[in-house]
């Protein structure tokens, strides 16, 4: 006699007896199966306290493992680790990989983190630009300075040309008009422009006008002249608006004007007594210098 039979969901220590009988009698034998328990299977915790950071920047990686003897790191870090702790990983230059893998008499268990590194935003260029005067003589110079931060280059626009360093100062000379000078730097950020105009006088020319008159006789009321001052003579760029005056004494009787720049200019002239009394001008004459 024999056979086969299969006892499932065992939990604890058993003894099984088997009896089996015949005409000479009976006859029993037994069979003990002792339960051992399985070990638990570890467990793991594995995080950071961010997964997005800028370039640079740090993170700090923390695991806790239950049912677990010891910790090893891979990936982007290294290192035997206890069942449990923390550490702060410095100076993230790239996405980075983080793995864990904890061990106990249950088996083994893996757990990964991942941090996104972004790269730095770029900032934008800063640019300080100007001249050392603003307002210069005819044919005149003038030096410009700049500095600029965040910038990889310049380049210079207007009444001056060319690729500029980022920091520096260059003198323009020679001005004979109103000029204007632009400055544009350019970085990762973006770009920056600044401008400087600088005003130029006139040309100054040496034009001289030669004036004369008769010295007058008579008062407006016919009364003869005794008290003569002197002459005042009134000059300037608009005809019947004299920007400029010259005092004279009674006993001249032509006068030089000189330094006259380019251009038409008018002329009156005159009397005046002791009482500081004017008469009025005479008749205006002009003279053109170009």
């Amino acid at each position: 006699m024999s056979g086969r039979e299969v006892i499932q969901n065992i939990t604890s220590d058993s003894q099984f007896v088997l009896s089996c009988n015949s005409p000479d009698g009976q006859i029993s034998d037994y069979a003990t199966v002792r339960v051992v328990e399985q070990p638990a299977a570890p467990s793991l915790q594995f995080d950071s306290n961010s997964t997005n950071v800028m370039q640079g920047d740090s993170v700090i990686l923390s695991w806790s493992a239950n049912n677990a003897d010891s910790c090893s790191a891979s990936g982007d870090w290294q290192g035997n680790l206890g069942t449990s702790g923390s550490r702060q990983i410095d100076n993230l230059q790239q996405n980075s990989l983080f793995i864990l893998d904890c061990r106990g008499a249950g088996g083994s268990v893996r757990q990964t983190v991942t941090v996104n590194v972004q790269p730095p935003v770029p900032v934008e260029p800063s640019l300080s630009f100007s001249a050392s005067q603003t307002s210069i003589a005819y044919n005149g110079s003038v030096t410009l300075s700049w500095s600029s931060s965040d910038a990889d280059s310049c380049t210079a626009s207007g009444d001056w040309s060319g690729s500029k360093s980022v920091t520096g100062s260059e003198t323009v000379s020679g001005l004979i008009a109103d000029s204007s000078f632009t400055l544009e730097c350019s970085g990762a950020g973006g770009t920056v422009s600044r401008q400087v105009q600088v005003s130029v006088s006139p040309e100054v020319s040496n034009g001289t006008a030669t004036l004369s008159w008769q010295p007058p006789t008579e008062n407006t009321d016919n009364t003869p002249l005794e008290d003569l001052a002197g002459f005042r003579i009134y000059y300037g760029t608009e005809s019947g608006n004299y920007s400029e005056t010259v005092d004279v004494g009674a006993g001249v009787t032509e006068y030089v004007v000189e330094n006259l720049s380019s251009g038409t200019w008018y002329f009156v002239v005159t009397a005046y007594n002791s009482l500081g009394i004017e008469s009025a001008p005479s008749d205006e004459v002009s003279k053109t210098f170009n």
